[in-house]
């Protein structure tokens, strides 16, 4: 929930051209989720880093999960991997 947020929250929900996406896969046993957006430009909201950490501090109870995470000057994207 928080990687869908956080797209909600800074990405540019309006861009035809790269438009927002959330992708699960599910594969035997194993569960994917990748959001992808290309970041909003202009104000944004301002930044505390307290989500993914919270995040990253919930998945460490799991003992087979991999979080990437993509952040650039245009296009912010996570791949969690269960």
């Amino acid at each position: 929930m928080t990687l869908v947020e956080n797209m909600f929250k800074y990405g540019d929900l309006f861009n035809v051209e790269k438009p927002a996406a959330i992708t699960i896969t599910v594969v035997d046993d194993r569960i994917s989720v990748t959001t992808e957006n290309k970041k909003r430009t202009g104000i944004r909201p301002e930044k505390h880093g307290v989500g993914i950490q919270n995040l990253e501090n919930r998945l460490a109870a799991y003992q087979h999960y991999k979080l990437d995470i993509e952040d650039n000057e245009e296009i912010y994207k996570s791949v969690l991997q269960m």
